[in-house]
């Protein structure tokens, strides 16, 4: 499952005389951010309808969770902020305020507490942030500041209206990189070679010190040289044996040659 924003649809216009723009849309996507000014130009159509004031009407998804749908008019913006990630965090309330011009409260955790699985849904109202009416007579926002994967958003909400956003967290962590992935690989190739390639020559001067101790001490001498090389690998064969034969050449006339 990919992290990040996708467009789902994208219709714009008025009425009946709407086209589809979901490509367009998705062209302008870039690391999981779009910000643009709503316009003909701008979506890269002809004008459905001259004259009117037109709306785009978008449904996404982030992180591949539930779908979003906003509806932007003409000359307003459409920003959506949801970078992917390796380990896409999903939605982050930061700060939430609810009131009017210059007489704001903070909710933030009113507004946290409605969030479940990187989602939310709420109708905005002074009882769904937890405070009473600050001026029956004046209409009032909810502003959120969130962040989704990693990347700063804000939302201002009219009293009455919903504030529905989907953005579950997800992990990617199981994609690897080509080149780390070809690094494992010949990391283990190279040990398993190596394991081969020691497990051969232990087995091998096993066989030979076994031998060496048949002929020259008997029986007793080749299992008691075979227990040597199978608990000293290497160092007993390689090491101890030679410098053994030195000496023993040194000072005896006796032949400890094969």
């Amino acid at each position: 499952m990919s992290s990040g924003v996708t467009i789902l649809s994208a219709r714009y216009g008025v009425g009946t005389s709407t086209v589809d723009v979901k490509s367009a849309l998705s062209s302008q996507t870039k690391d999981g951010k779009i910000n643009l000014v709503i316009s003909p130009s701008s979506l890269n159509v002809d004008d459905p309808a001259p004259g009117q004031i037109k709306t785009l009407t978008v449904e996404y998804s982030i992180n591949g969770g539930s779908s979003n749908t906003e509806s932007i008019k003409d000359g307003n913006y459409l920003k959506i902020d949801a970078p992917p990630e390796r380990v896409a965090s999903g939605l982050q309330i930061v700060k939430a305020e609810y009131g009017y011009q210059d007489n704001f409260a903070d909710v933030t955790d009113a507004i946290q507490n409605y969030v479940s699985n990187g989602s939310i849904s709420i109708t905005v109202s002074p009882s769904t942030v937890g405070i009473p009416d600050p001026n029956p007579s004046k209409p009032k926002f909810l502003k959120v500041d969130a962040t989704i994967n990693g990347a700063t958003s804000n939302y201002t909400v009219a009293d009455g209206k919903k504030f529905t956003l989907s953005a579950p967290a997800l992990d990617t962590g199981a994609t690897v990189p080509v080149r780390q992935t070809v690094a494992s690989i010949y990391s283990t190739v190279w040990s398993a070679t190596l394991s081969l390639v020691f497990h051969m020559f232990w087995f091998s001067t096993i066989f030979l010190v076994m031998d060496f101790g048949q002929l020259k001490f008997g029986t007793g001498g080749k299992w008691g040289f075979a227990a040597a090389a199978f608990i000293m690998p290497i160092v007993f064969p390689v090491i101890l044996l030679p410098i053994c034969i030195f000496w023993w050449r040194l000072f005896s006339t006796a032949d400890v040659y094969f």
